[in-house]
């Protein structure tokens, strides 16, 4: 899905400017898809946001791909619930697993 972007000059100077060099045939290397996807559970990813922004992140962009056989909008207001502890504990500095 990403190497779509990969043929896209400003993505493939960007991503180049970042330290990810494309392959040959303007594949998207697996770094740099670990760098911009976060996949797992609940725990997982919010581990991984609270990662980020402890590392200095100042925007986090969020994209919802469903799938655990639950409704797009189960899975919607789940990810929306997750976001809004972020906020909460980023405001007040405590861990947002729970």
């Amino acid at each position: 899905m990403l190497d779509f972007y990969a043929k896209i000059p400003f993505y493939a100077n960007m991503f180049s400017n970042a330290g990810f060099s494309l392959t040959s045939d303007q594949t998207v290397p697996d770094a740099l898809i670990d760098s911009l996807v976060i996949s797992g559970n609940e725990s997982i990813v919010a581990d991984r946001l609270a990662e980020l922004l402890d590392a200095g992140l100042g925007e986090v962009m969020v994209f919802s791909r469903p799938t655990t056989g639950a409704s797009d909008d189960d899975e919607q207001t789940r990810l929306m619930q997750l976001i809004g502890r972020l906020y909460d504990c980023e405001l007040c500095h405590h861990s947002i697993t729970s």
